[in-house]
């Protein structure tokens, strides 16, 4: 697709409406489309067009009408055996047909294995650009009052996460861009919510791909799922050895949380990368968040910073961690964890 003018709003015009990708695993909606469409929902709202889901897949119709309770106008849903589950190339396919025959101006995807491997591939077929793992979108609210030209900021953490880099794409439409899971917080369902769903069911696809999925199999070692915990205790090399985070493993079986982890201490070894908390790990919005002997490296503080609670341990009380922490507790992680699980067992009457 050619560079647009943005001075020509014949041009412009002719790009409109808000898309959200909607990702879906084994007949469930992915929890990082509902945090788009929530986000998709006040900027169209602010933008004054319609707010459209692309659902791809088949006999997932209840996915569509979810898709309208949380949030989306409309659902455009092409609906084959192809995309019963997410392949590379049909899901691209169709998806490119879709965005140059019908012009968004802002596509929204959720930053997961698939939204990776699906968005950059969007970006290269409609010659535009693709701002990966974004935290913050927002309208150019003061190009709005005094040119009335809409123009979406994209931000995302850059230079190690030391900033935030605001980044625009005036002359390219659609405006593509990743959010992680947890960046944004979904609306609540509301069933009554009215919409329209349109059904694509004969969609001409070239067939000719390089690649087929076989099967999907389930991993045996389902990794941390720190991502849907509500509680997470998480342990930095301030527990300064790996036999160490059994302590964070005491406290969190004890709270019914799951174990996190800082980069170093995944880094080291001490446990896998499933537990790593920060902007090269899970980004986590739990109730509760417990970072213990973790200093507070921007990194991952971009991961955690949401979570509703945030307990920290650690020794120095110059630590950024709690600059960002509703309650601190300075000593020796080692020596509080054991105490902290001992006092809550026998508040439960364990002890």
């Amino acid at each position: 697709m050619p560079q647009i003018d943005p001075k020509n709003l014949q041009e412009v015009a002719e790009w409109s409406g808000l898309w959200v990708f909607i990702e879906h695993h084994a007949g469930e909606l992915a929890p990082v489309s509902r945090e788009l469409l929530a986000k998709g929902r006040e900027l169209a709202d602010q933008r004054k067009v319609p707010l459209t889901g692309v659902l791809l897949g088949t006999n997932v119709d209840a996915l569509a009408k979810e898709s309208i309770a949380y949030g989306a106008d409309k659902v455009i849903y092409v609906d084959a055996p192809i995309f019963a589950q997410y392949a590379t190339e049909p899901y691209v396919e169709a998806c490119a047909k879709l965005v140059a025959e019908r012009k968004p101006e802002v596509f929204l995807i959720g930053a997961t294995h698939t939204g990776r491997d699906f968005g950059s591939r969007i970006a290269v077929r409609a010659h535009t650009g693709c701002t990966a793992d974004a935290t913050k979108l927002e309208w150019d609210l003061k190009k709005v009052e005094e040119k009335s030209e809409w123009e979406l900021i994209m931000l995302r953490p850059a230079f190690g996460g030391k900033i935030l880099a605001g980044i625009v794409c005036p002359k390219h439409r659609p405006w593509i861009a990743s959010a992680r899971p947890n960046t944004f917080v979904p609306m609540d369902r509301d069933d009554s919510r009215q919409g329209e769903v349109e059904k694509i069911s004969d969609m001409p696809l070239s067939g000719k791909y390089h690649s087929r999925v076989i099967r999907f199999e389930k991993l045996t070692e389902v990794g941390a799922h720190i991502d849907k915990a509500e509680i997470i205790v998480s342990g930095g090399m301030g527990l300064a050895k790996k036999e160490n985070l059994r302590l964070i493993e005491d406290l969190a079986k004890e709270i019914g949380g799951a174990v996190g982890a800082s980069r170093k201490v995944v880094d080291a070894g001490w446990i896998s990368r499933s537990h790593q908390v920060g902007q090269t790990g899970t980004t986590v919005r739990p109730k509760l968040y417990i970072a213990a002997g973790i200093s507070g490296a921007v990194q991952h503080i971009a991961g955690m910073q949401e979570s509703g609670t945030i307990v920290a341990i650690n020794n120095d009380k110059k630590a950024p961690i709690f600059g960002f922490s509703d309650i601190g507790v300075v000593g020796d992680a080692t020596k509080i964890l054991p105490a902290l699980t001992e006092e809550i067992k026998r508040r439960k009457g364990k002890a």
